[in-house]
């Protein structure tokens, strides 16, 4: 079964999560054994929402859900001795994490197979 290295972007994360105010994004790779790049991409958002440190908490609205995005998979020869774990986190910019369209103008943008990953979709 072939290797993968899954590059995850997050959005709209409370700052509660890592101890400050306002939203934040994330960038998260994760190395994942799979049969193909998109069990691959599945396998790291599961890892991505299991991890206690990164799982926000639960959203009121779909304007307060956090939410990833697959950047890039691709695959590799074989996993690295130090994976590491863990994001890195940026400030949003005010005017995304405020707007209560912010949904709706990132919507249209999306391929949909890079559509919303949730905890609701991976519960299922």
């Amino acid at each position: 079964m072939p290797f993968y290295r899954v590059i995850l972007r997050g959005y709209n994360f409370p700052g509660s999560v890592i101890g400050e105010k306002g939203r934040y994004g994330l960038y998260t790779t994760r190395w994942v054994q799979a049969l193909n790049p998109k069990r691959a991409e599945r396998k790291a958002v599961a890892m991505v929402w299991r991890d206690p440190l990164l799982a926000p908490p639960a959203a009121k609205s779909d304007a307060e859900r956090a939410y990833l995005r697959l950047e890039k998979v691709e695959a590799v020869r074989q996993l690295p001795r130090r994976r590491g774990g863990g994001a890195t986190w940026f400030k949003e910019e005010d005017d995304v994490a405020s707007s209560s369209s912010w949904w709706t103008e990132l919507k249209p943008r999306f391929a949909w197979r890079e559509w919303l990953v949730s905890r609701t979709h991976i519960a299922r």
